[in-house]
C-alpha cells in the first residue's frame, strides 16, 4: 500500500481546526484499500469505524477470507429463494400495473 496524505486538519484564520467526519474519510481513504484489507484497517484502529458501527455498538473482532458465498447453507438457500420470489412477484405486479 502506499502512503496516503492523512493529516487533513487545515487551520482556520480564527485558530480553529477542521475535522473530517469518519463517514467522509473512510469514503475517502476506502478505495485505497481492498475489502479485507480495509476491514483490518477499521479493526486495527488505522481508520475509525463507519458511524453506523459506532451507533450500534459494532467492533471488528476477527477477519477472515474463505472465499465462500453468502447463503450456503441449506436453511439460507431456501431463505433466499422464498425472498427472491417475493421480489419477483412484487416486481412483476409493478409491472403490469405499469
Amino acid at each position: 500500500m502506499t502512503a496516503l496524505q492523512d493529516d487533513y486538519t487545515p487551520q482556520t484564520t480564527a485558530g480553529l481546526s477542521l475535522v473530517e467526519h469518519p463517514g467522509d474519510l473512510l469514503g475517502r481513504l476506502g478505495p485505497h484499500y481492498d475489502g479485507i484489507k480495509f476491514l483490518a484497517a477499521i479493526r486495527d484502529g488505522e481508520l475509525p469505524p463507519p458511524p453506523i458501527a459506532s451507533l450500534l455498538g459494532f467492533e471488528i473482532r476477527d477477519i477472515a477470507y474463505e472465499g465462500g458465498r453468502l447463503a450456503d447453507e441449506p436453511w439460507q438457500k431456501d431463505l433466499k429463494l422464498e425472498v427472491t420470489n417475493r421480489a419477483r412477484a412484487i416486481r412483476d405486479r409493478e409491472a403490469v400495473a405499469a
